[in-house]
C-alpha cells in the first residue's frame, strides 16, 4: 500500500484526505492530478505510465487502509474505473464500468534447462505490467524470483534453491492485470570440464574466476544490436550508431548466457568503455548500466579503447549498476602524481576514497612513474544496487574499468575487452595491442601494458580483421601475436593463465578478410607458445541475416559464434 493525500474532485478548496490504498490505484489517482503521496520518495514509482484523464468527476465508496474501512469521495472517471478493475472501490448510484485489465506477457513462453543452471539465469521477460507493479511469481520457494524494474524490464530468474528434473508450471501475477503461465521443463544436471586448465581448477573449487577476451568490433559487439542483419549497412559507421552497437549481444555476453543455461555461474557485467571515439552517447548506448556524470569525456587508449577521463574542475559522479548481485568491485584506474582522488560509494553507506595521485601498490608502473591499478572497493552486502564514482579533488583522474563480482557468491567472470578498430600490430601511437618498437615510450594505459592491471585465468585473443584491412603483413602480425600472448600466458598471479587465439570469421564481398597466411599465424603462434586449441570462426557457415555489414554481425551472427567459443572451451 502506498499513503497518499487525496482530494476530493467535488470540493477542490478543502482539505485532502489522508489515505492507505492499493498501489495501482495510487499510482492511478497521482497521475491524474489530484494525489500526491505523503512521501516523496514515492512520486517516482508512482507517476510511471503517463497521465490520466483528470475529467468526469465521478463518486465512488473507495477502501481506506489494511481495516479496508470505505470512505466515499469524487475522482476522475478514469481513475474510478481503475478502482473498479482492482476490486478496490465500488460505484455509488450508476454502474462504473470497469477497465479492461491488460494480460501478463512472457517472452518466451516455454523453455528447457538442466537441474544445475546457475542462479541468475534468465528464463522470460515479462510485459504488460500495470504502472507502480511488481510482478510475483509462483512457485514462491526461491528455484525462481523476479528481477529488473519498471525502467529496465521485469523478468523471471533462476533463484538460489536447489532445482530437480521434471516439469514445472510457472505462474507470474501483478495487480491490475491478468496472470500468465509458463512452461518450464527442467532436465539432469549437466557436467561441464573446461578445456582451461587454470578456470577448470577454481571453478570445480568453488572459486572466483575470470576469463578475459582481447579484440576488435567482432568482440565488442558491432553491430550486434541488430537481431537479424541484411549485410547492407554501412560499414564504417552504423553499427556504432546507438542501437547498433550493444554490448551484451555481443558474442561473450551471448557466450555467458550459453555457460548458465549449462550450470556454469557466471557474469558479463564488467564495465570497459569499448569505444573508439569521443561519443559519450555512444559508449553509454552500448553500455546501458553506466551512467556518465556531465563533464565526463573520453579520451587516450587503454584497456578496451578510451579512458573515461574526468577534469580538475568536475564533481559530476558516473553511476554503475550491476547486473548481478555485487559486493565487492575491482576498479581500473591511473595511478600517477598530480591525478586527483575519487570516492566510491553507494546508498547504503559505502564510501571508499582511491587516490590516483600515487602509483603505491600499482599492479604497473613505468620507469617513469606513471602507474596502473586495479584497487578492490568492497561492501557489507551483495546487491544490484548501483555505485556512483566521483572526484571530489585534486587533479584530473582516469576510469578504465569496473569489475563487479560477489565474494561469498563467486561464479566465472568474461571481460569484453573489444573496442572497434583494435589492431594487433603497431610500433607506436594507438590503436593496437601490441607492445611499441621503443617500449620506453610507453605509458601505464597502454593496452599492452595495462594488460598487466588484470589477473585473468585465462584469455582469448581474436585479432587480425584490422590489421588485414591495413595490410599488415603476415611477419608483423605474427610477431604481434606472439607478444600479446606470452604477455598474458604469464599472468594470473604468476601461475600461468591460459590463452586461446581465434581465427576470424570470412567476411562477405568488400569486407575485411585475413589471408591465409595471416590465419596460418595463429595455428604456428598456437604451436610455438603451446596454447590452448584454437577456437575457429572462420568455417561458420553465415547467411546473410547473420550479417549487419560486410565484416560485423548482427546479434544472431554473434550467437552462432558464441555457440563455436562454448564448443570450444567445455566441448559441448
Amino acid at each position: 500500500m502506498k499513503t497518499i493525500l487525496l482530494w476530493d474532485q467535488r470540493f477542490p478548496d478543502r482539505p485532502p484526505h489522508r489515505m492507505s490504498v492499493n498501489d495501482t490505484f495510487a499510482s492511478a489517482a497521482v497521475r491524474s492530478g489530484f494525489a500526491a503521496p505523503v512521501d516523496p520518495a514515492d512520486f517516482a514509482t508512482l507517476n510511471v505510465g503517463g497521465p490520466l484523464d483528470p475529467g468526469t468527476p465521478t463518486e465512488i465508496a473507495l477502501e481506506d487502509g489494511v481495516s479496508k474501512r470505505m470512505r466515499r469521495i469524487a475522482v476522475p472517471a478514469s481513475v474510478a474505473a481503475i478502482a473498479i478493475s482492482l476490486g478496490v472501490g465500488a460505484s455509488i448510484g450508476k454502474p462504473i464500468s470497469a477497465t479492461p485489465l491488460p494480460t501478463l506477457t512472457l517472452t518466451p513462453t516455454s523453455a528447457s534447462i538442466p537441474a544445475n543452471t546457475a542462479a541468475g539465469y534468465q528464463l522470460f521477460a515479462i510485459g504488460n505490467v500495470p504502472a507502480g507493479v511488481t510482478p510475483t511469481i509462483s512457485p514462491n520457494d526461491g528455484r525462481f524470483v523476479i528481477s529488473g524494474s519498471a525502467g529496465t524490464g521485469w523478468v523471471a530468474v533462476v533463484g538460489l534453491s536447489a532445482l530437480s528434473a521434471g516439469s514445472v508450471d510457472i505462474a507470474v501475477s501483478a495487480a491490475g492485470a491478468n496472470g500468465a503461465s509458463f512452461a518450464l521443463t527442467v532436465t539432469a544436471a549437466s557436467s561441464v570440464t573446461f578445456q582451461f586448465p587454470a578456470v577448470q581448477a577454481k571453478m570445480a573449487a568453488g572459486q572466483r574466476s575470470q576469463i578475459a577476451i582481447v579484440g576488435d568490433s567482432a568482440v565488442a559487439g558491432w553491430g550486434g544490436g541488430v537481431d537479424s542483419g541484411t549485410g547492407a549497412a554501412s560499414q564504417s559507421t552504423a553499427g556504432n550508431a546507438p542501437g547498433n552497437y550493444l554490448r551484451n549481444k555481443s558474442w561473450p555476453a551471448q557466450l555467458k548466457d550459453m555457460l548458465i543455461a549449462r550450470g556454469v555461474p557466471c557474469r558479463h557485467d564488467a564495465f570497459f568503455t569499448s569505444q573508439p571515439d569521443s561519443s559519450v552517447a555512444n559508449m553509454q548506448a552500448a553500455n546501458p548500466n553506466i551512467v556518465i556524470g556531465t563533464g565526463w569525456t573520453l579520451t587516450n587508449y587503454s584497456l578496451s579503447g578510451s579512458m573515461l577521463n574526468c577534469p580538475n574542475t568536475v564533481t559530476t559522479p558516473i553511476t554503475f549498476t550491476p547486473e548481478i548481485a555485487a559486493d565487492s568491485f575491482d576498479i581500473i584506474h591511473s595511478a600517477t602524481a598530480g591525478l586527483g582522488i575519487i570516492v566510491v560509494q553507494d546508498e547504503d553507506g559505502l564510501n571508499v576514497q582511491i587516490n590516483e595521485g600515487t602509483n603505491s601498490g600499482a599492479q604497473v608502473v613505468t620507469a617513469s612513474g606513471n602507474g596502473m591499478k586495479r584497487t578492490t572497493i568492497t561492501r557489507p552486502v551483495a546487491s544490484t544496487k548501483p555505485i556512483t564514482i566521483t572526484r571530489v579533488s585534486g587533479g584530473q583522474v582516469f576510469l578504465v574499468g569496473i569489475i563487479p563480482y560477489n565474494s561469498t557468491s563467486p561464479c566465472l567472470e568474461i571481460l569484453n575487452l573489444g573496442w572497434p578498430g583494435a589492431k594487433a600490430f603497431g610500433t607506436n601511437g594507438t590503436g593496437h595491442w601490441n607492445i611499441y618498437s621503443d617500449p620506453s615510450t610507453m605509458t601505464a594505459a597502454t593496452p599492452y601494458n595495462a594488460l598487466g592491471a588484470l589477473n585473468s585465468d585465462a584469455y582469448i585473443i581474436e585479432l587480425g580483421t584490422n590489421d588485414a584491412n591495413q595490410a599488415v603483413t603476415a611477419t608483423d602480425f605474427q610477431t604481434a601475436m606472439t607478444n600479446i600472448a606470452t604477455k598474458l600466458k604469464g599472468q594470473a598471479g604468476g601461475n600461468g593463465a591460459n590463452v586461446a587465439l581465434v581465427k576470424c570469421r570470412v567476411a562477405m564481398t568488400g569486407g575485411y578478410n585475413m589471408s591465409s597466411e595471416m590465419l596460418a599465424v595463429i595455428d604456428t603462434v598456437t604451436a610455438n607458445l603451446s596454447l590452448a586449441p584454437v577456437i575457429n570462426y572462420n568455417v561458420i557457415p553465415f547467411v546473410t541475416t547473420d550479417r549487419f555489414d560486410g565484416t560485423h554481425l548482427s546479434a544472431q551472427g554473434y550467437a552462432k559464434e558464441a555457440t563455436v567459443a562454448r564448443q570450444s572451451m567445455i566441448g559441448s
